[in-house]
Parts: structure tokens; sequence; C-alpha cells
């Protein structure tokens, strides 16, 4: 239930009208001039922080040739994920397999059984430890699939904080880059009894590439930056905003407008404008009269 803005006491359902059944005052337009002032100030604080986020989301998009290339980059170690770095042969009565150390041999792995069979066979008391070393393989490159993943979504995720995010992605591109190159080498050096071969393919050169570039480019925004231009007024009313949040200030006690700006100040005198307008009408108004 609602009450009184002047005397606090409760209203009931029945109490439409706009004066209070208990003191009778007007309670639509009740300190009308503090609540419009602090709307007023609301408002000014709200659109600052919508400008502010605006404005850093875009600049970290799409606000420089930096910006867009970190974007478009960010797709790259994805895509090379698909490329295989190696290829892996077990050579076992009734079930040899083949399969490519890439996306989708890693899918083919889950897909059709072959991970159960490798998982049974790593406790194998002839050839365990070749099929350990494929699963430590694998493991490897899914790692450096995750880290492509992680890369791709930092890019899209860098308005949050743009130096942050970029030496995250920094440290991705390192770990995948060591991580493409470890499943390349296992592939490449893995043999026992001729059960288990492989050998390593060209994927591991775009990986290497492609998160080498993607490191370059974060690497220069989180030293650099990205250079945000804001609206005059706005990131100091953001900045007052979180301190009227924290309570540190009271919304009450700032001026109104809270920040005064070019365009406050174009406001101000369209309305002393039009105030002189109406003090030069109406002393004539009162001439005619008599």
């Amino acid at each position: 239930m609602s009450t009184c803005p002047k005397c606090q006491k409760k209203l009931k359902i029945t109490d439409i009208g706009q004066n209070c059944p208990h003191c009778g005052v007007n309670m639509r337009f009740y300190n009308f001039d503090k609540t419009f002032v602090e709307e007023a100030k609301k408002a000014e604080l709200s659109m600052a922080n919508v400008h502010v986020k605006l404005r850093k989301f875009k600049t970290a998009l799409i606000g420089s040739k930096l910006a867009i290339a970190r974007l478009v980059l960010g797709f790259l170690p994805v895509v090379s994920m698909l490329l295989p770095v190696g290829n892996v042969n077990l050579s076992v009565p009734f079930a040899a397999q083949e399969f490519p150390v890439s996306g989708l041999g890693i899918y083919t792995v889950f897909s059709n059984g072959v991970l159960n069979f490798l998982m049974s066979m790593m406790s194998a008391p002839v050839n365990g430890k070749a099929f350990s070393y494929v699963m430590a393989t694998l493991g490897v490159y899914v790692l450096a699939a995750l880290c492509a993943v992680l890369t791709l979504l930092f890019s899209i995720l860098s308005f949050i904080s743009i130096k942050k995010m970029a030496r995250g992605i920094c440290g991705l591109g390192v770990i995948g880059v060591i991580c493409g190159v470890a499943s390349t080498v296992m592939c490449a050096g893995f043999s026992e009894s001729g059960i288990v071969t492989g050998n390593a393919s060209f994927g591991v050169a775009a990986i290497i590439v492609l998160f080498g570039v993607v490191f370059a480019v974060n690497f220069i925004i989180a030293k650099n930056g990205l250079p945000i231009e804001f609206e005059e007024g706005d990131l100091e009313r953001y900045e007052i905003r979180k301190k009227v949040i924290k309570g540190e200030i009271k919304l009450e006690d700032l001026p109104q407008p809270i920040v005064e700006t070019a365009a406050t100040r174009e406001i101000d005198e369209q309305i002393k404008k039009e105030q002189m307008k109406f003090i030069d009408v109406q002393p004539k108004n009162e001439e005619v009269q008599q």
C-alpha cells in the first residue's frame, strides 16, 4: 500500500483521488519542484552512464583500425583448429583407426567411439603407454582449441576492459602456440611396436602464425590502449554517478545541471531568451489594459 508523501499515512485502495484523505494535500503536485529537479539529476547521470558504456563498446569493437583488426583476427585461431597438426594411426586387429589431430578429428574420436577404445587400451599391460601418449596428444590439442575459442570470446567481450582483455588474449596466444607445437611434436614422436604411429602435418604452421598475429595486435592494445572520445561532461558525470551509488555523494547536494557543458549553457541561454520575451510582453499588456 502507498502512503501520503506529506503526512506519511497509509492510503486505502479506494483512495484514488489526487488529494490525501487525511491531510488534504494534492499528492500529485506535492514537492513537485523538488521531485522534478531530483529526477532531472538522475536522468542526467543515467544518460551519461549509457553514453560512456556505448562509447567504450564501440571503441573496443570498431572504434579504430586496430580494434577492427583485433575483432577479425579473433576468428582466425578458431578456423586454424580445423587444420590438422598431425595424424594418428592405430594398427590394432579388428579395430584399426586413422584420424587427424584437428577439430574434425576430435569430433570423430568422440562420435565414433574411438575415445572409449583409447581409454580402455590405456590400461593394457603391453602397449598401454602408447595409447596414453595418444590421449595426452589429444588433450593438449583440445587445450589449444579451448584457447582459440576463448580468444574469440575475449575479442567480442573486449569492451568490458580493453587492456585487461588484450592481456588475457596475449596469454591465450602464448598457450595456444605452445599446445599446438607440443601436439605436433607428440604426433611425430610416439611409436611403440608399430601399433601406434603418427606424423606431423601442416596445420601447426597456421596455428603458430595466426596465434602469433593475434598476440602481436593485442600486445599493442594492452600496452597503448585504444583512444576513447567521450562527449563533453559525460565522463565526469559517470564518475559522479559511481560516487552517488557508493554513498560518497548525496544526490540532493549536487547542482542542476550537475556538470555544465556547452550544451547546457546553450539551453540556459535559450531559456533566458524566452523569459525575456515574456517580460517584454507583460508590461505592454498592462499598458493596454490601463
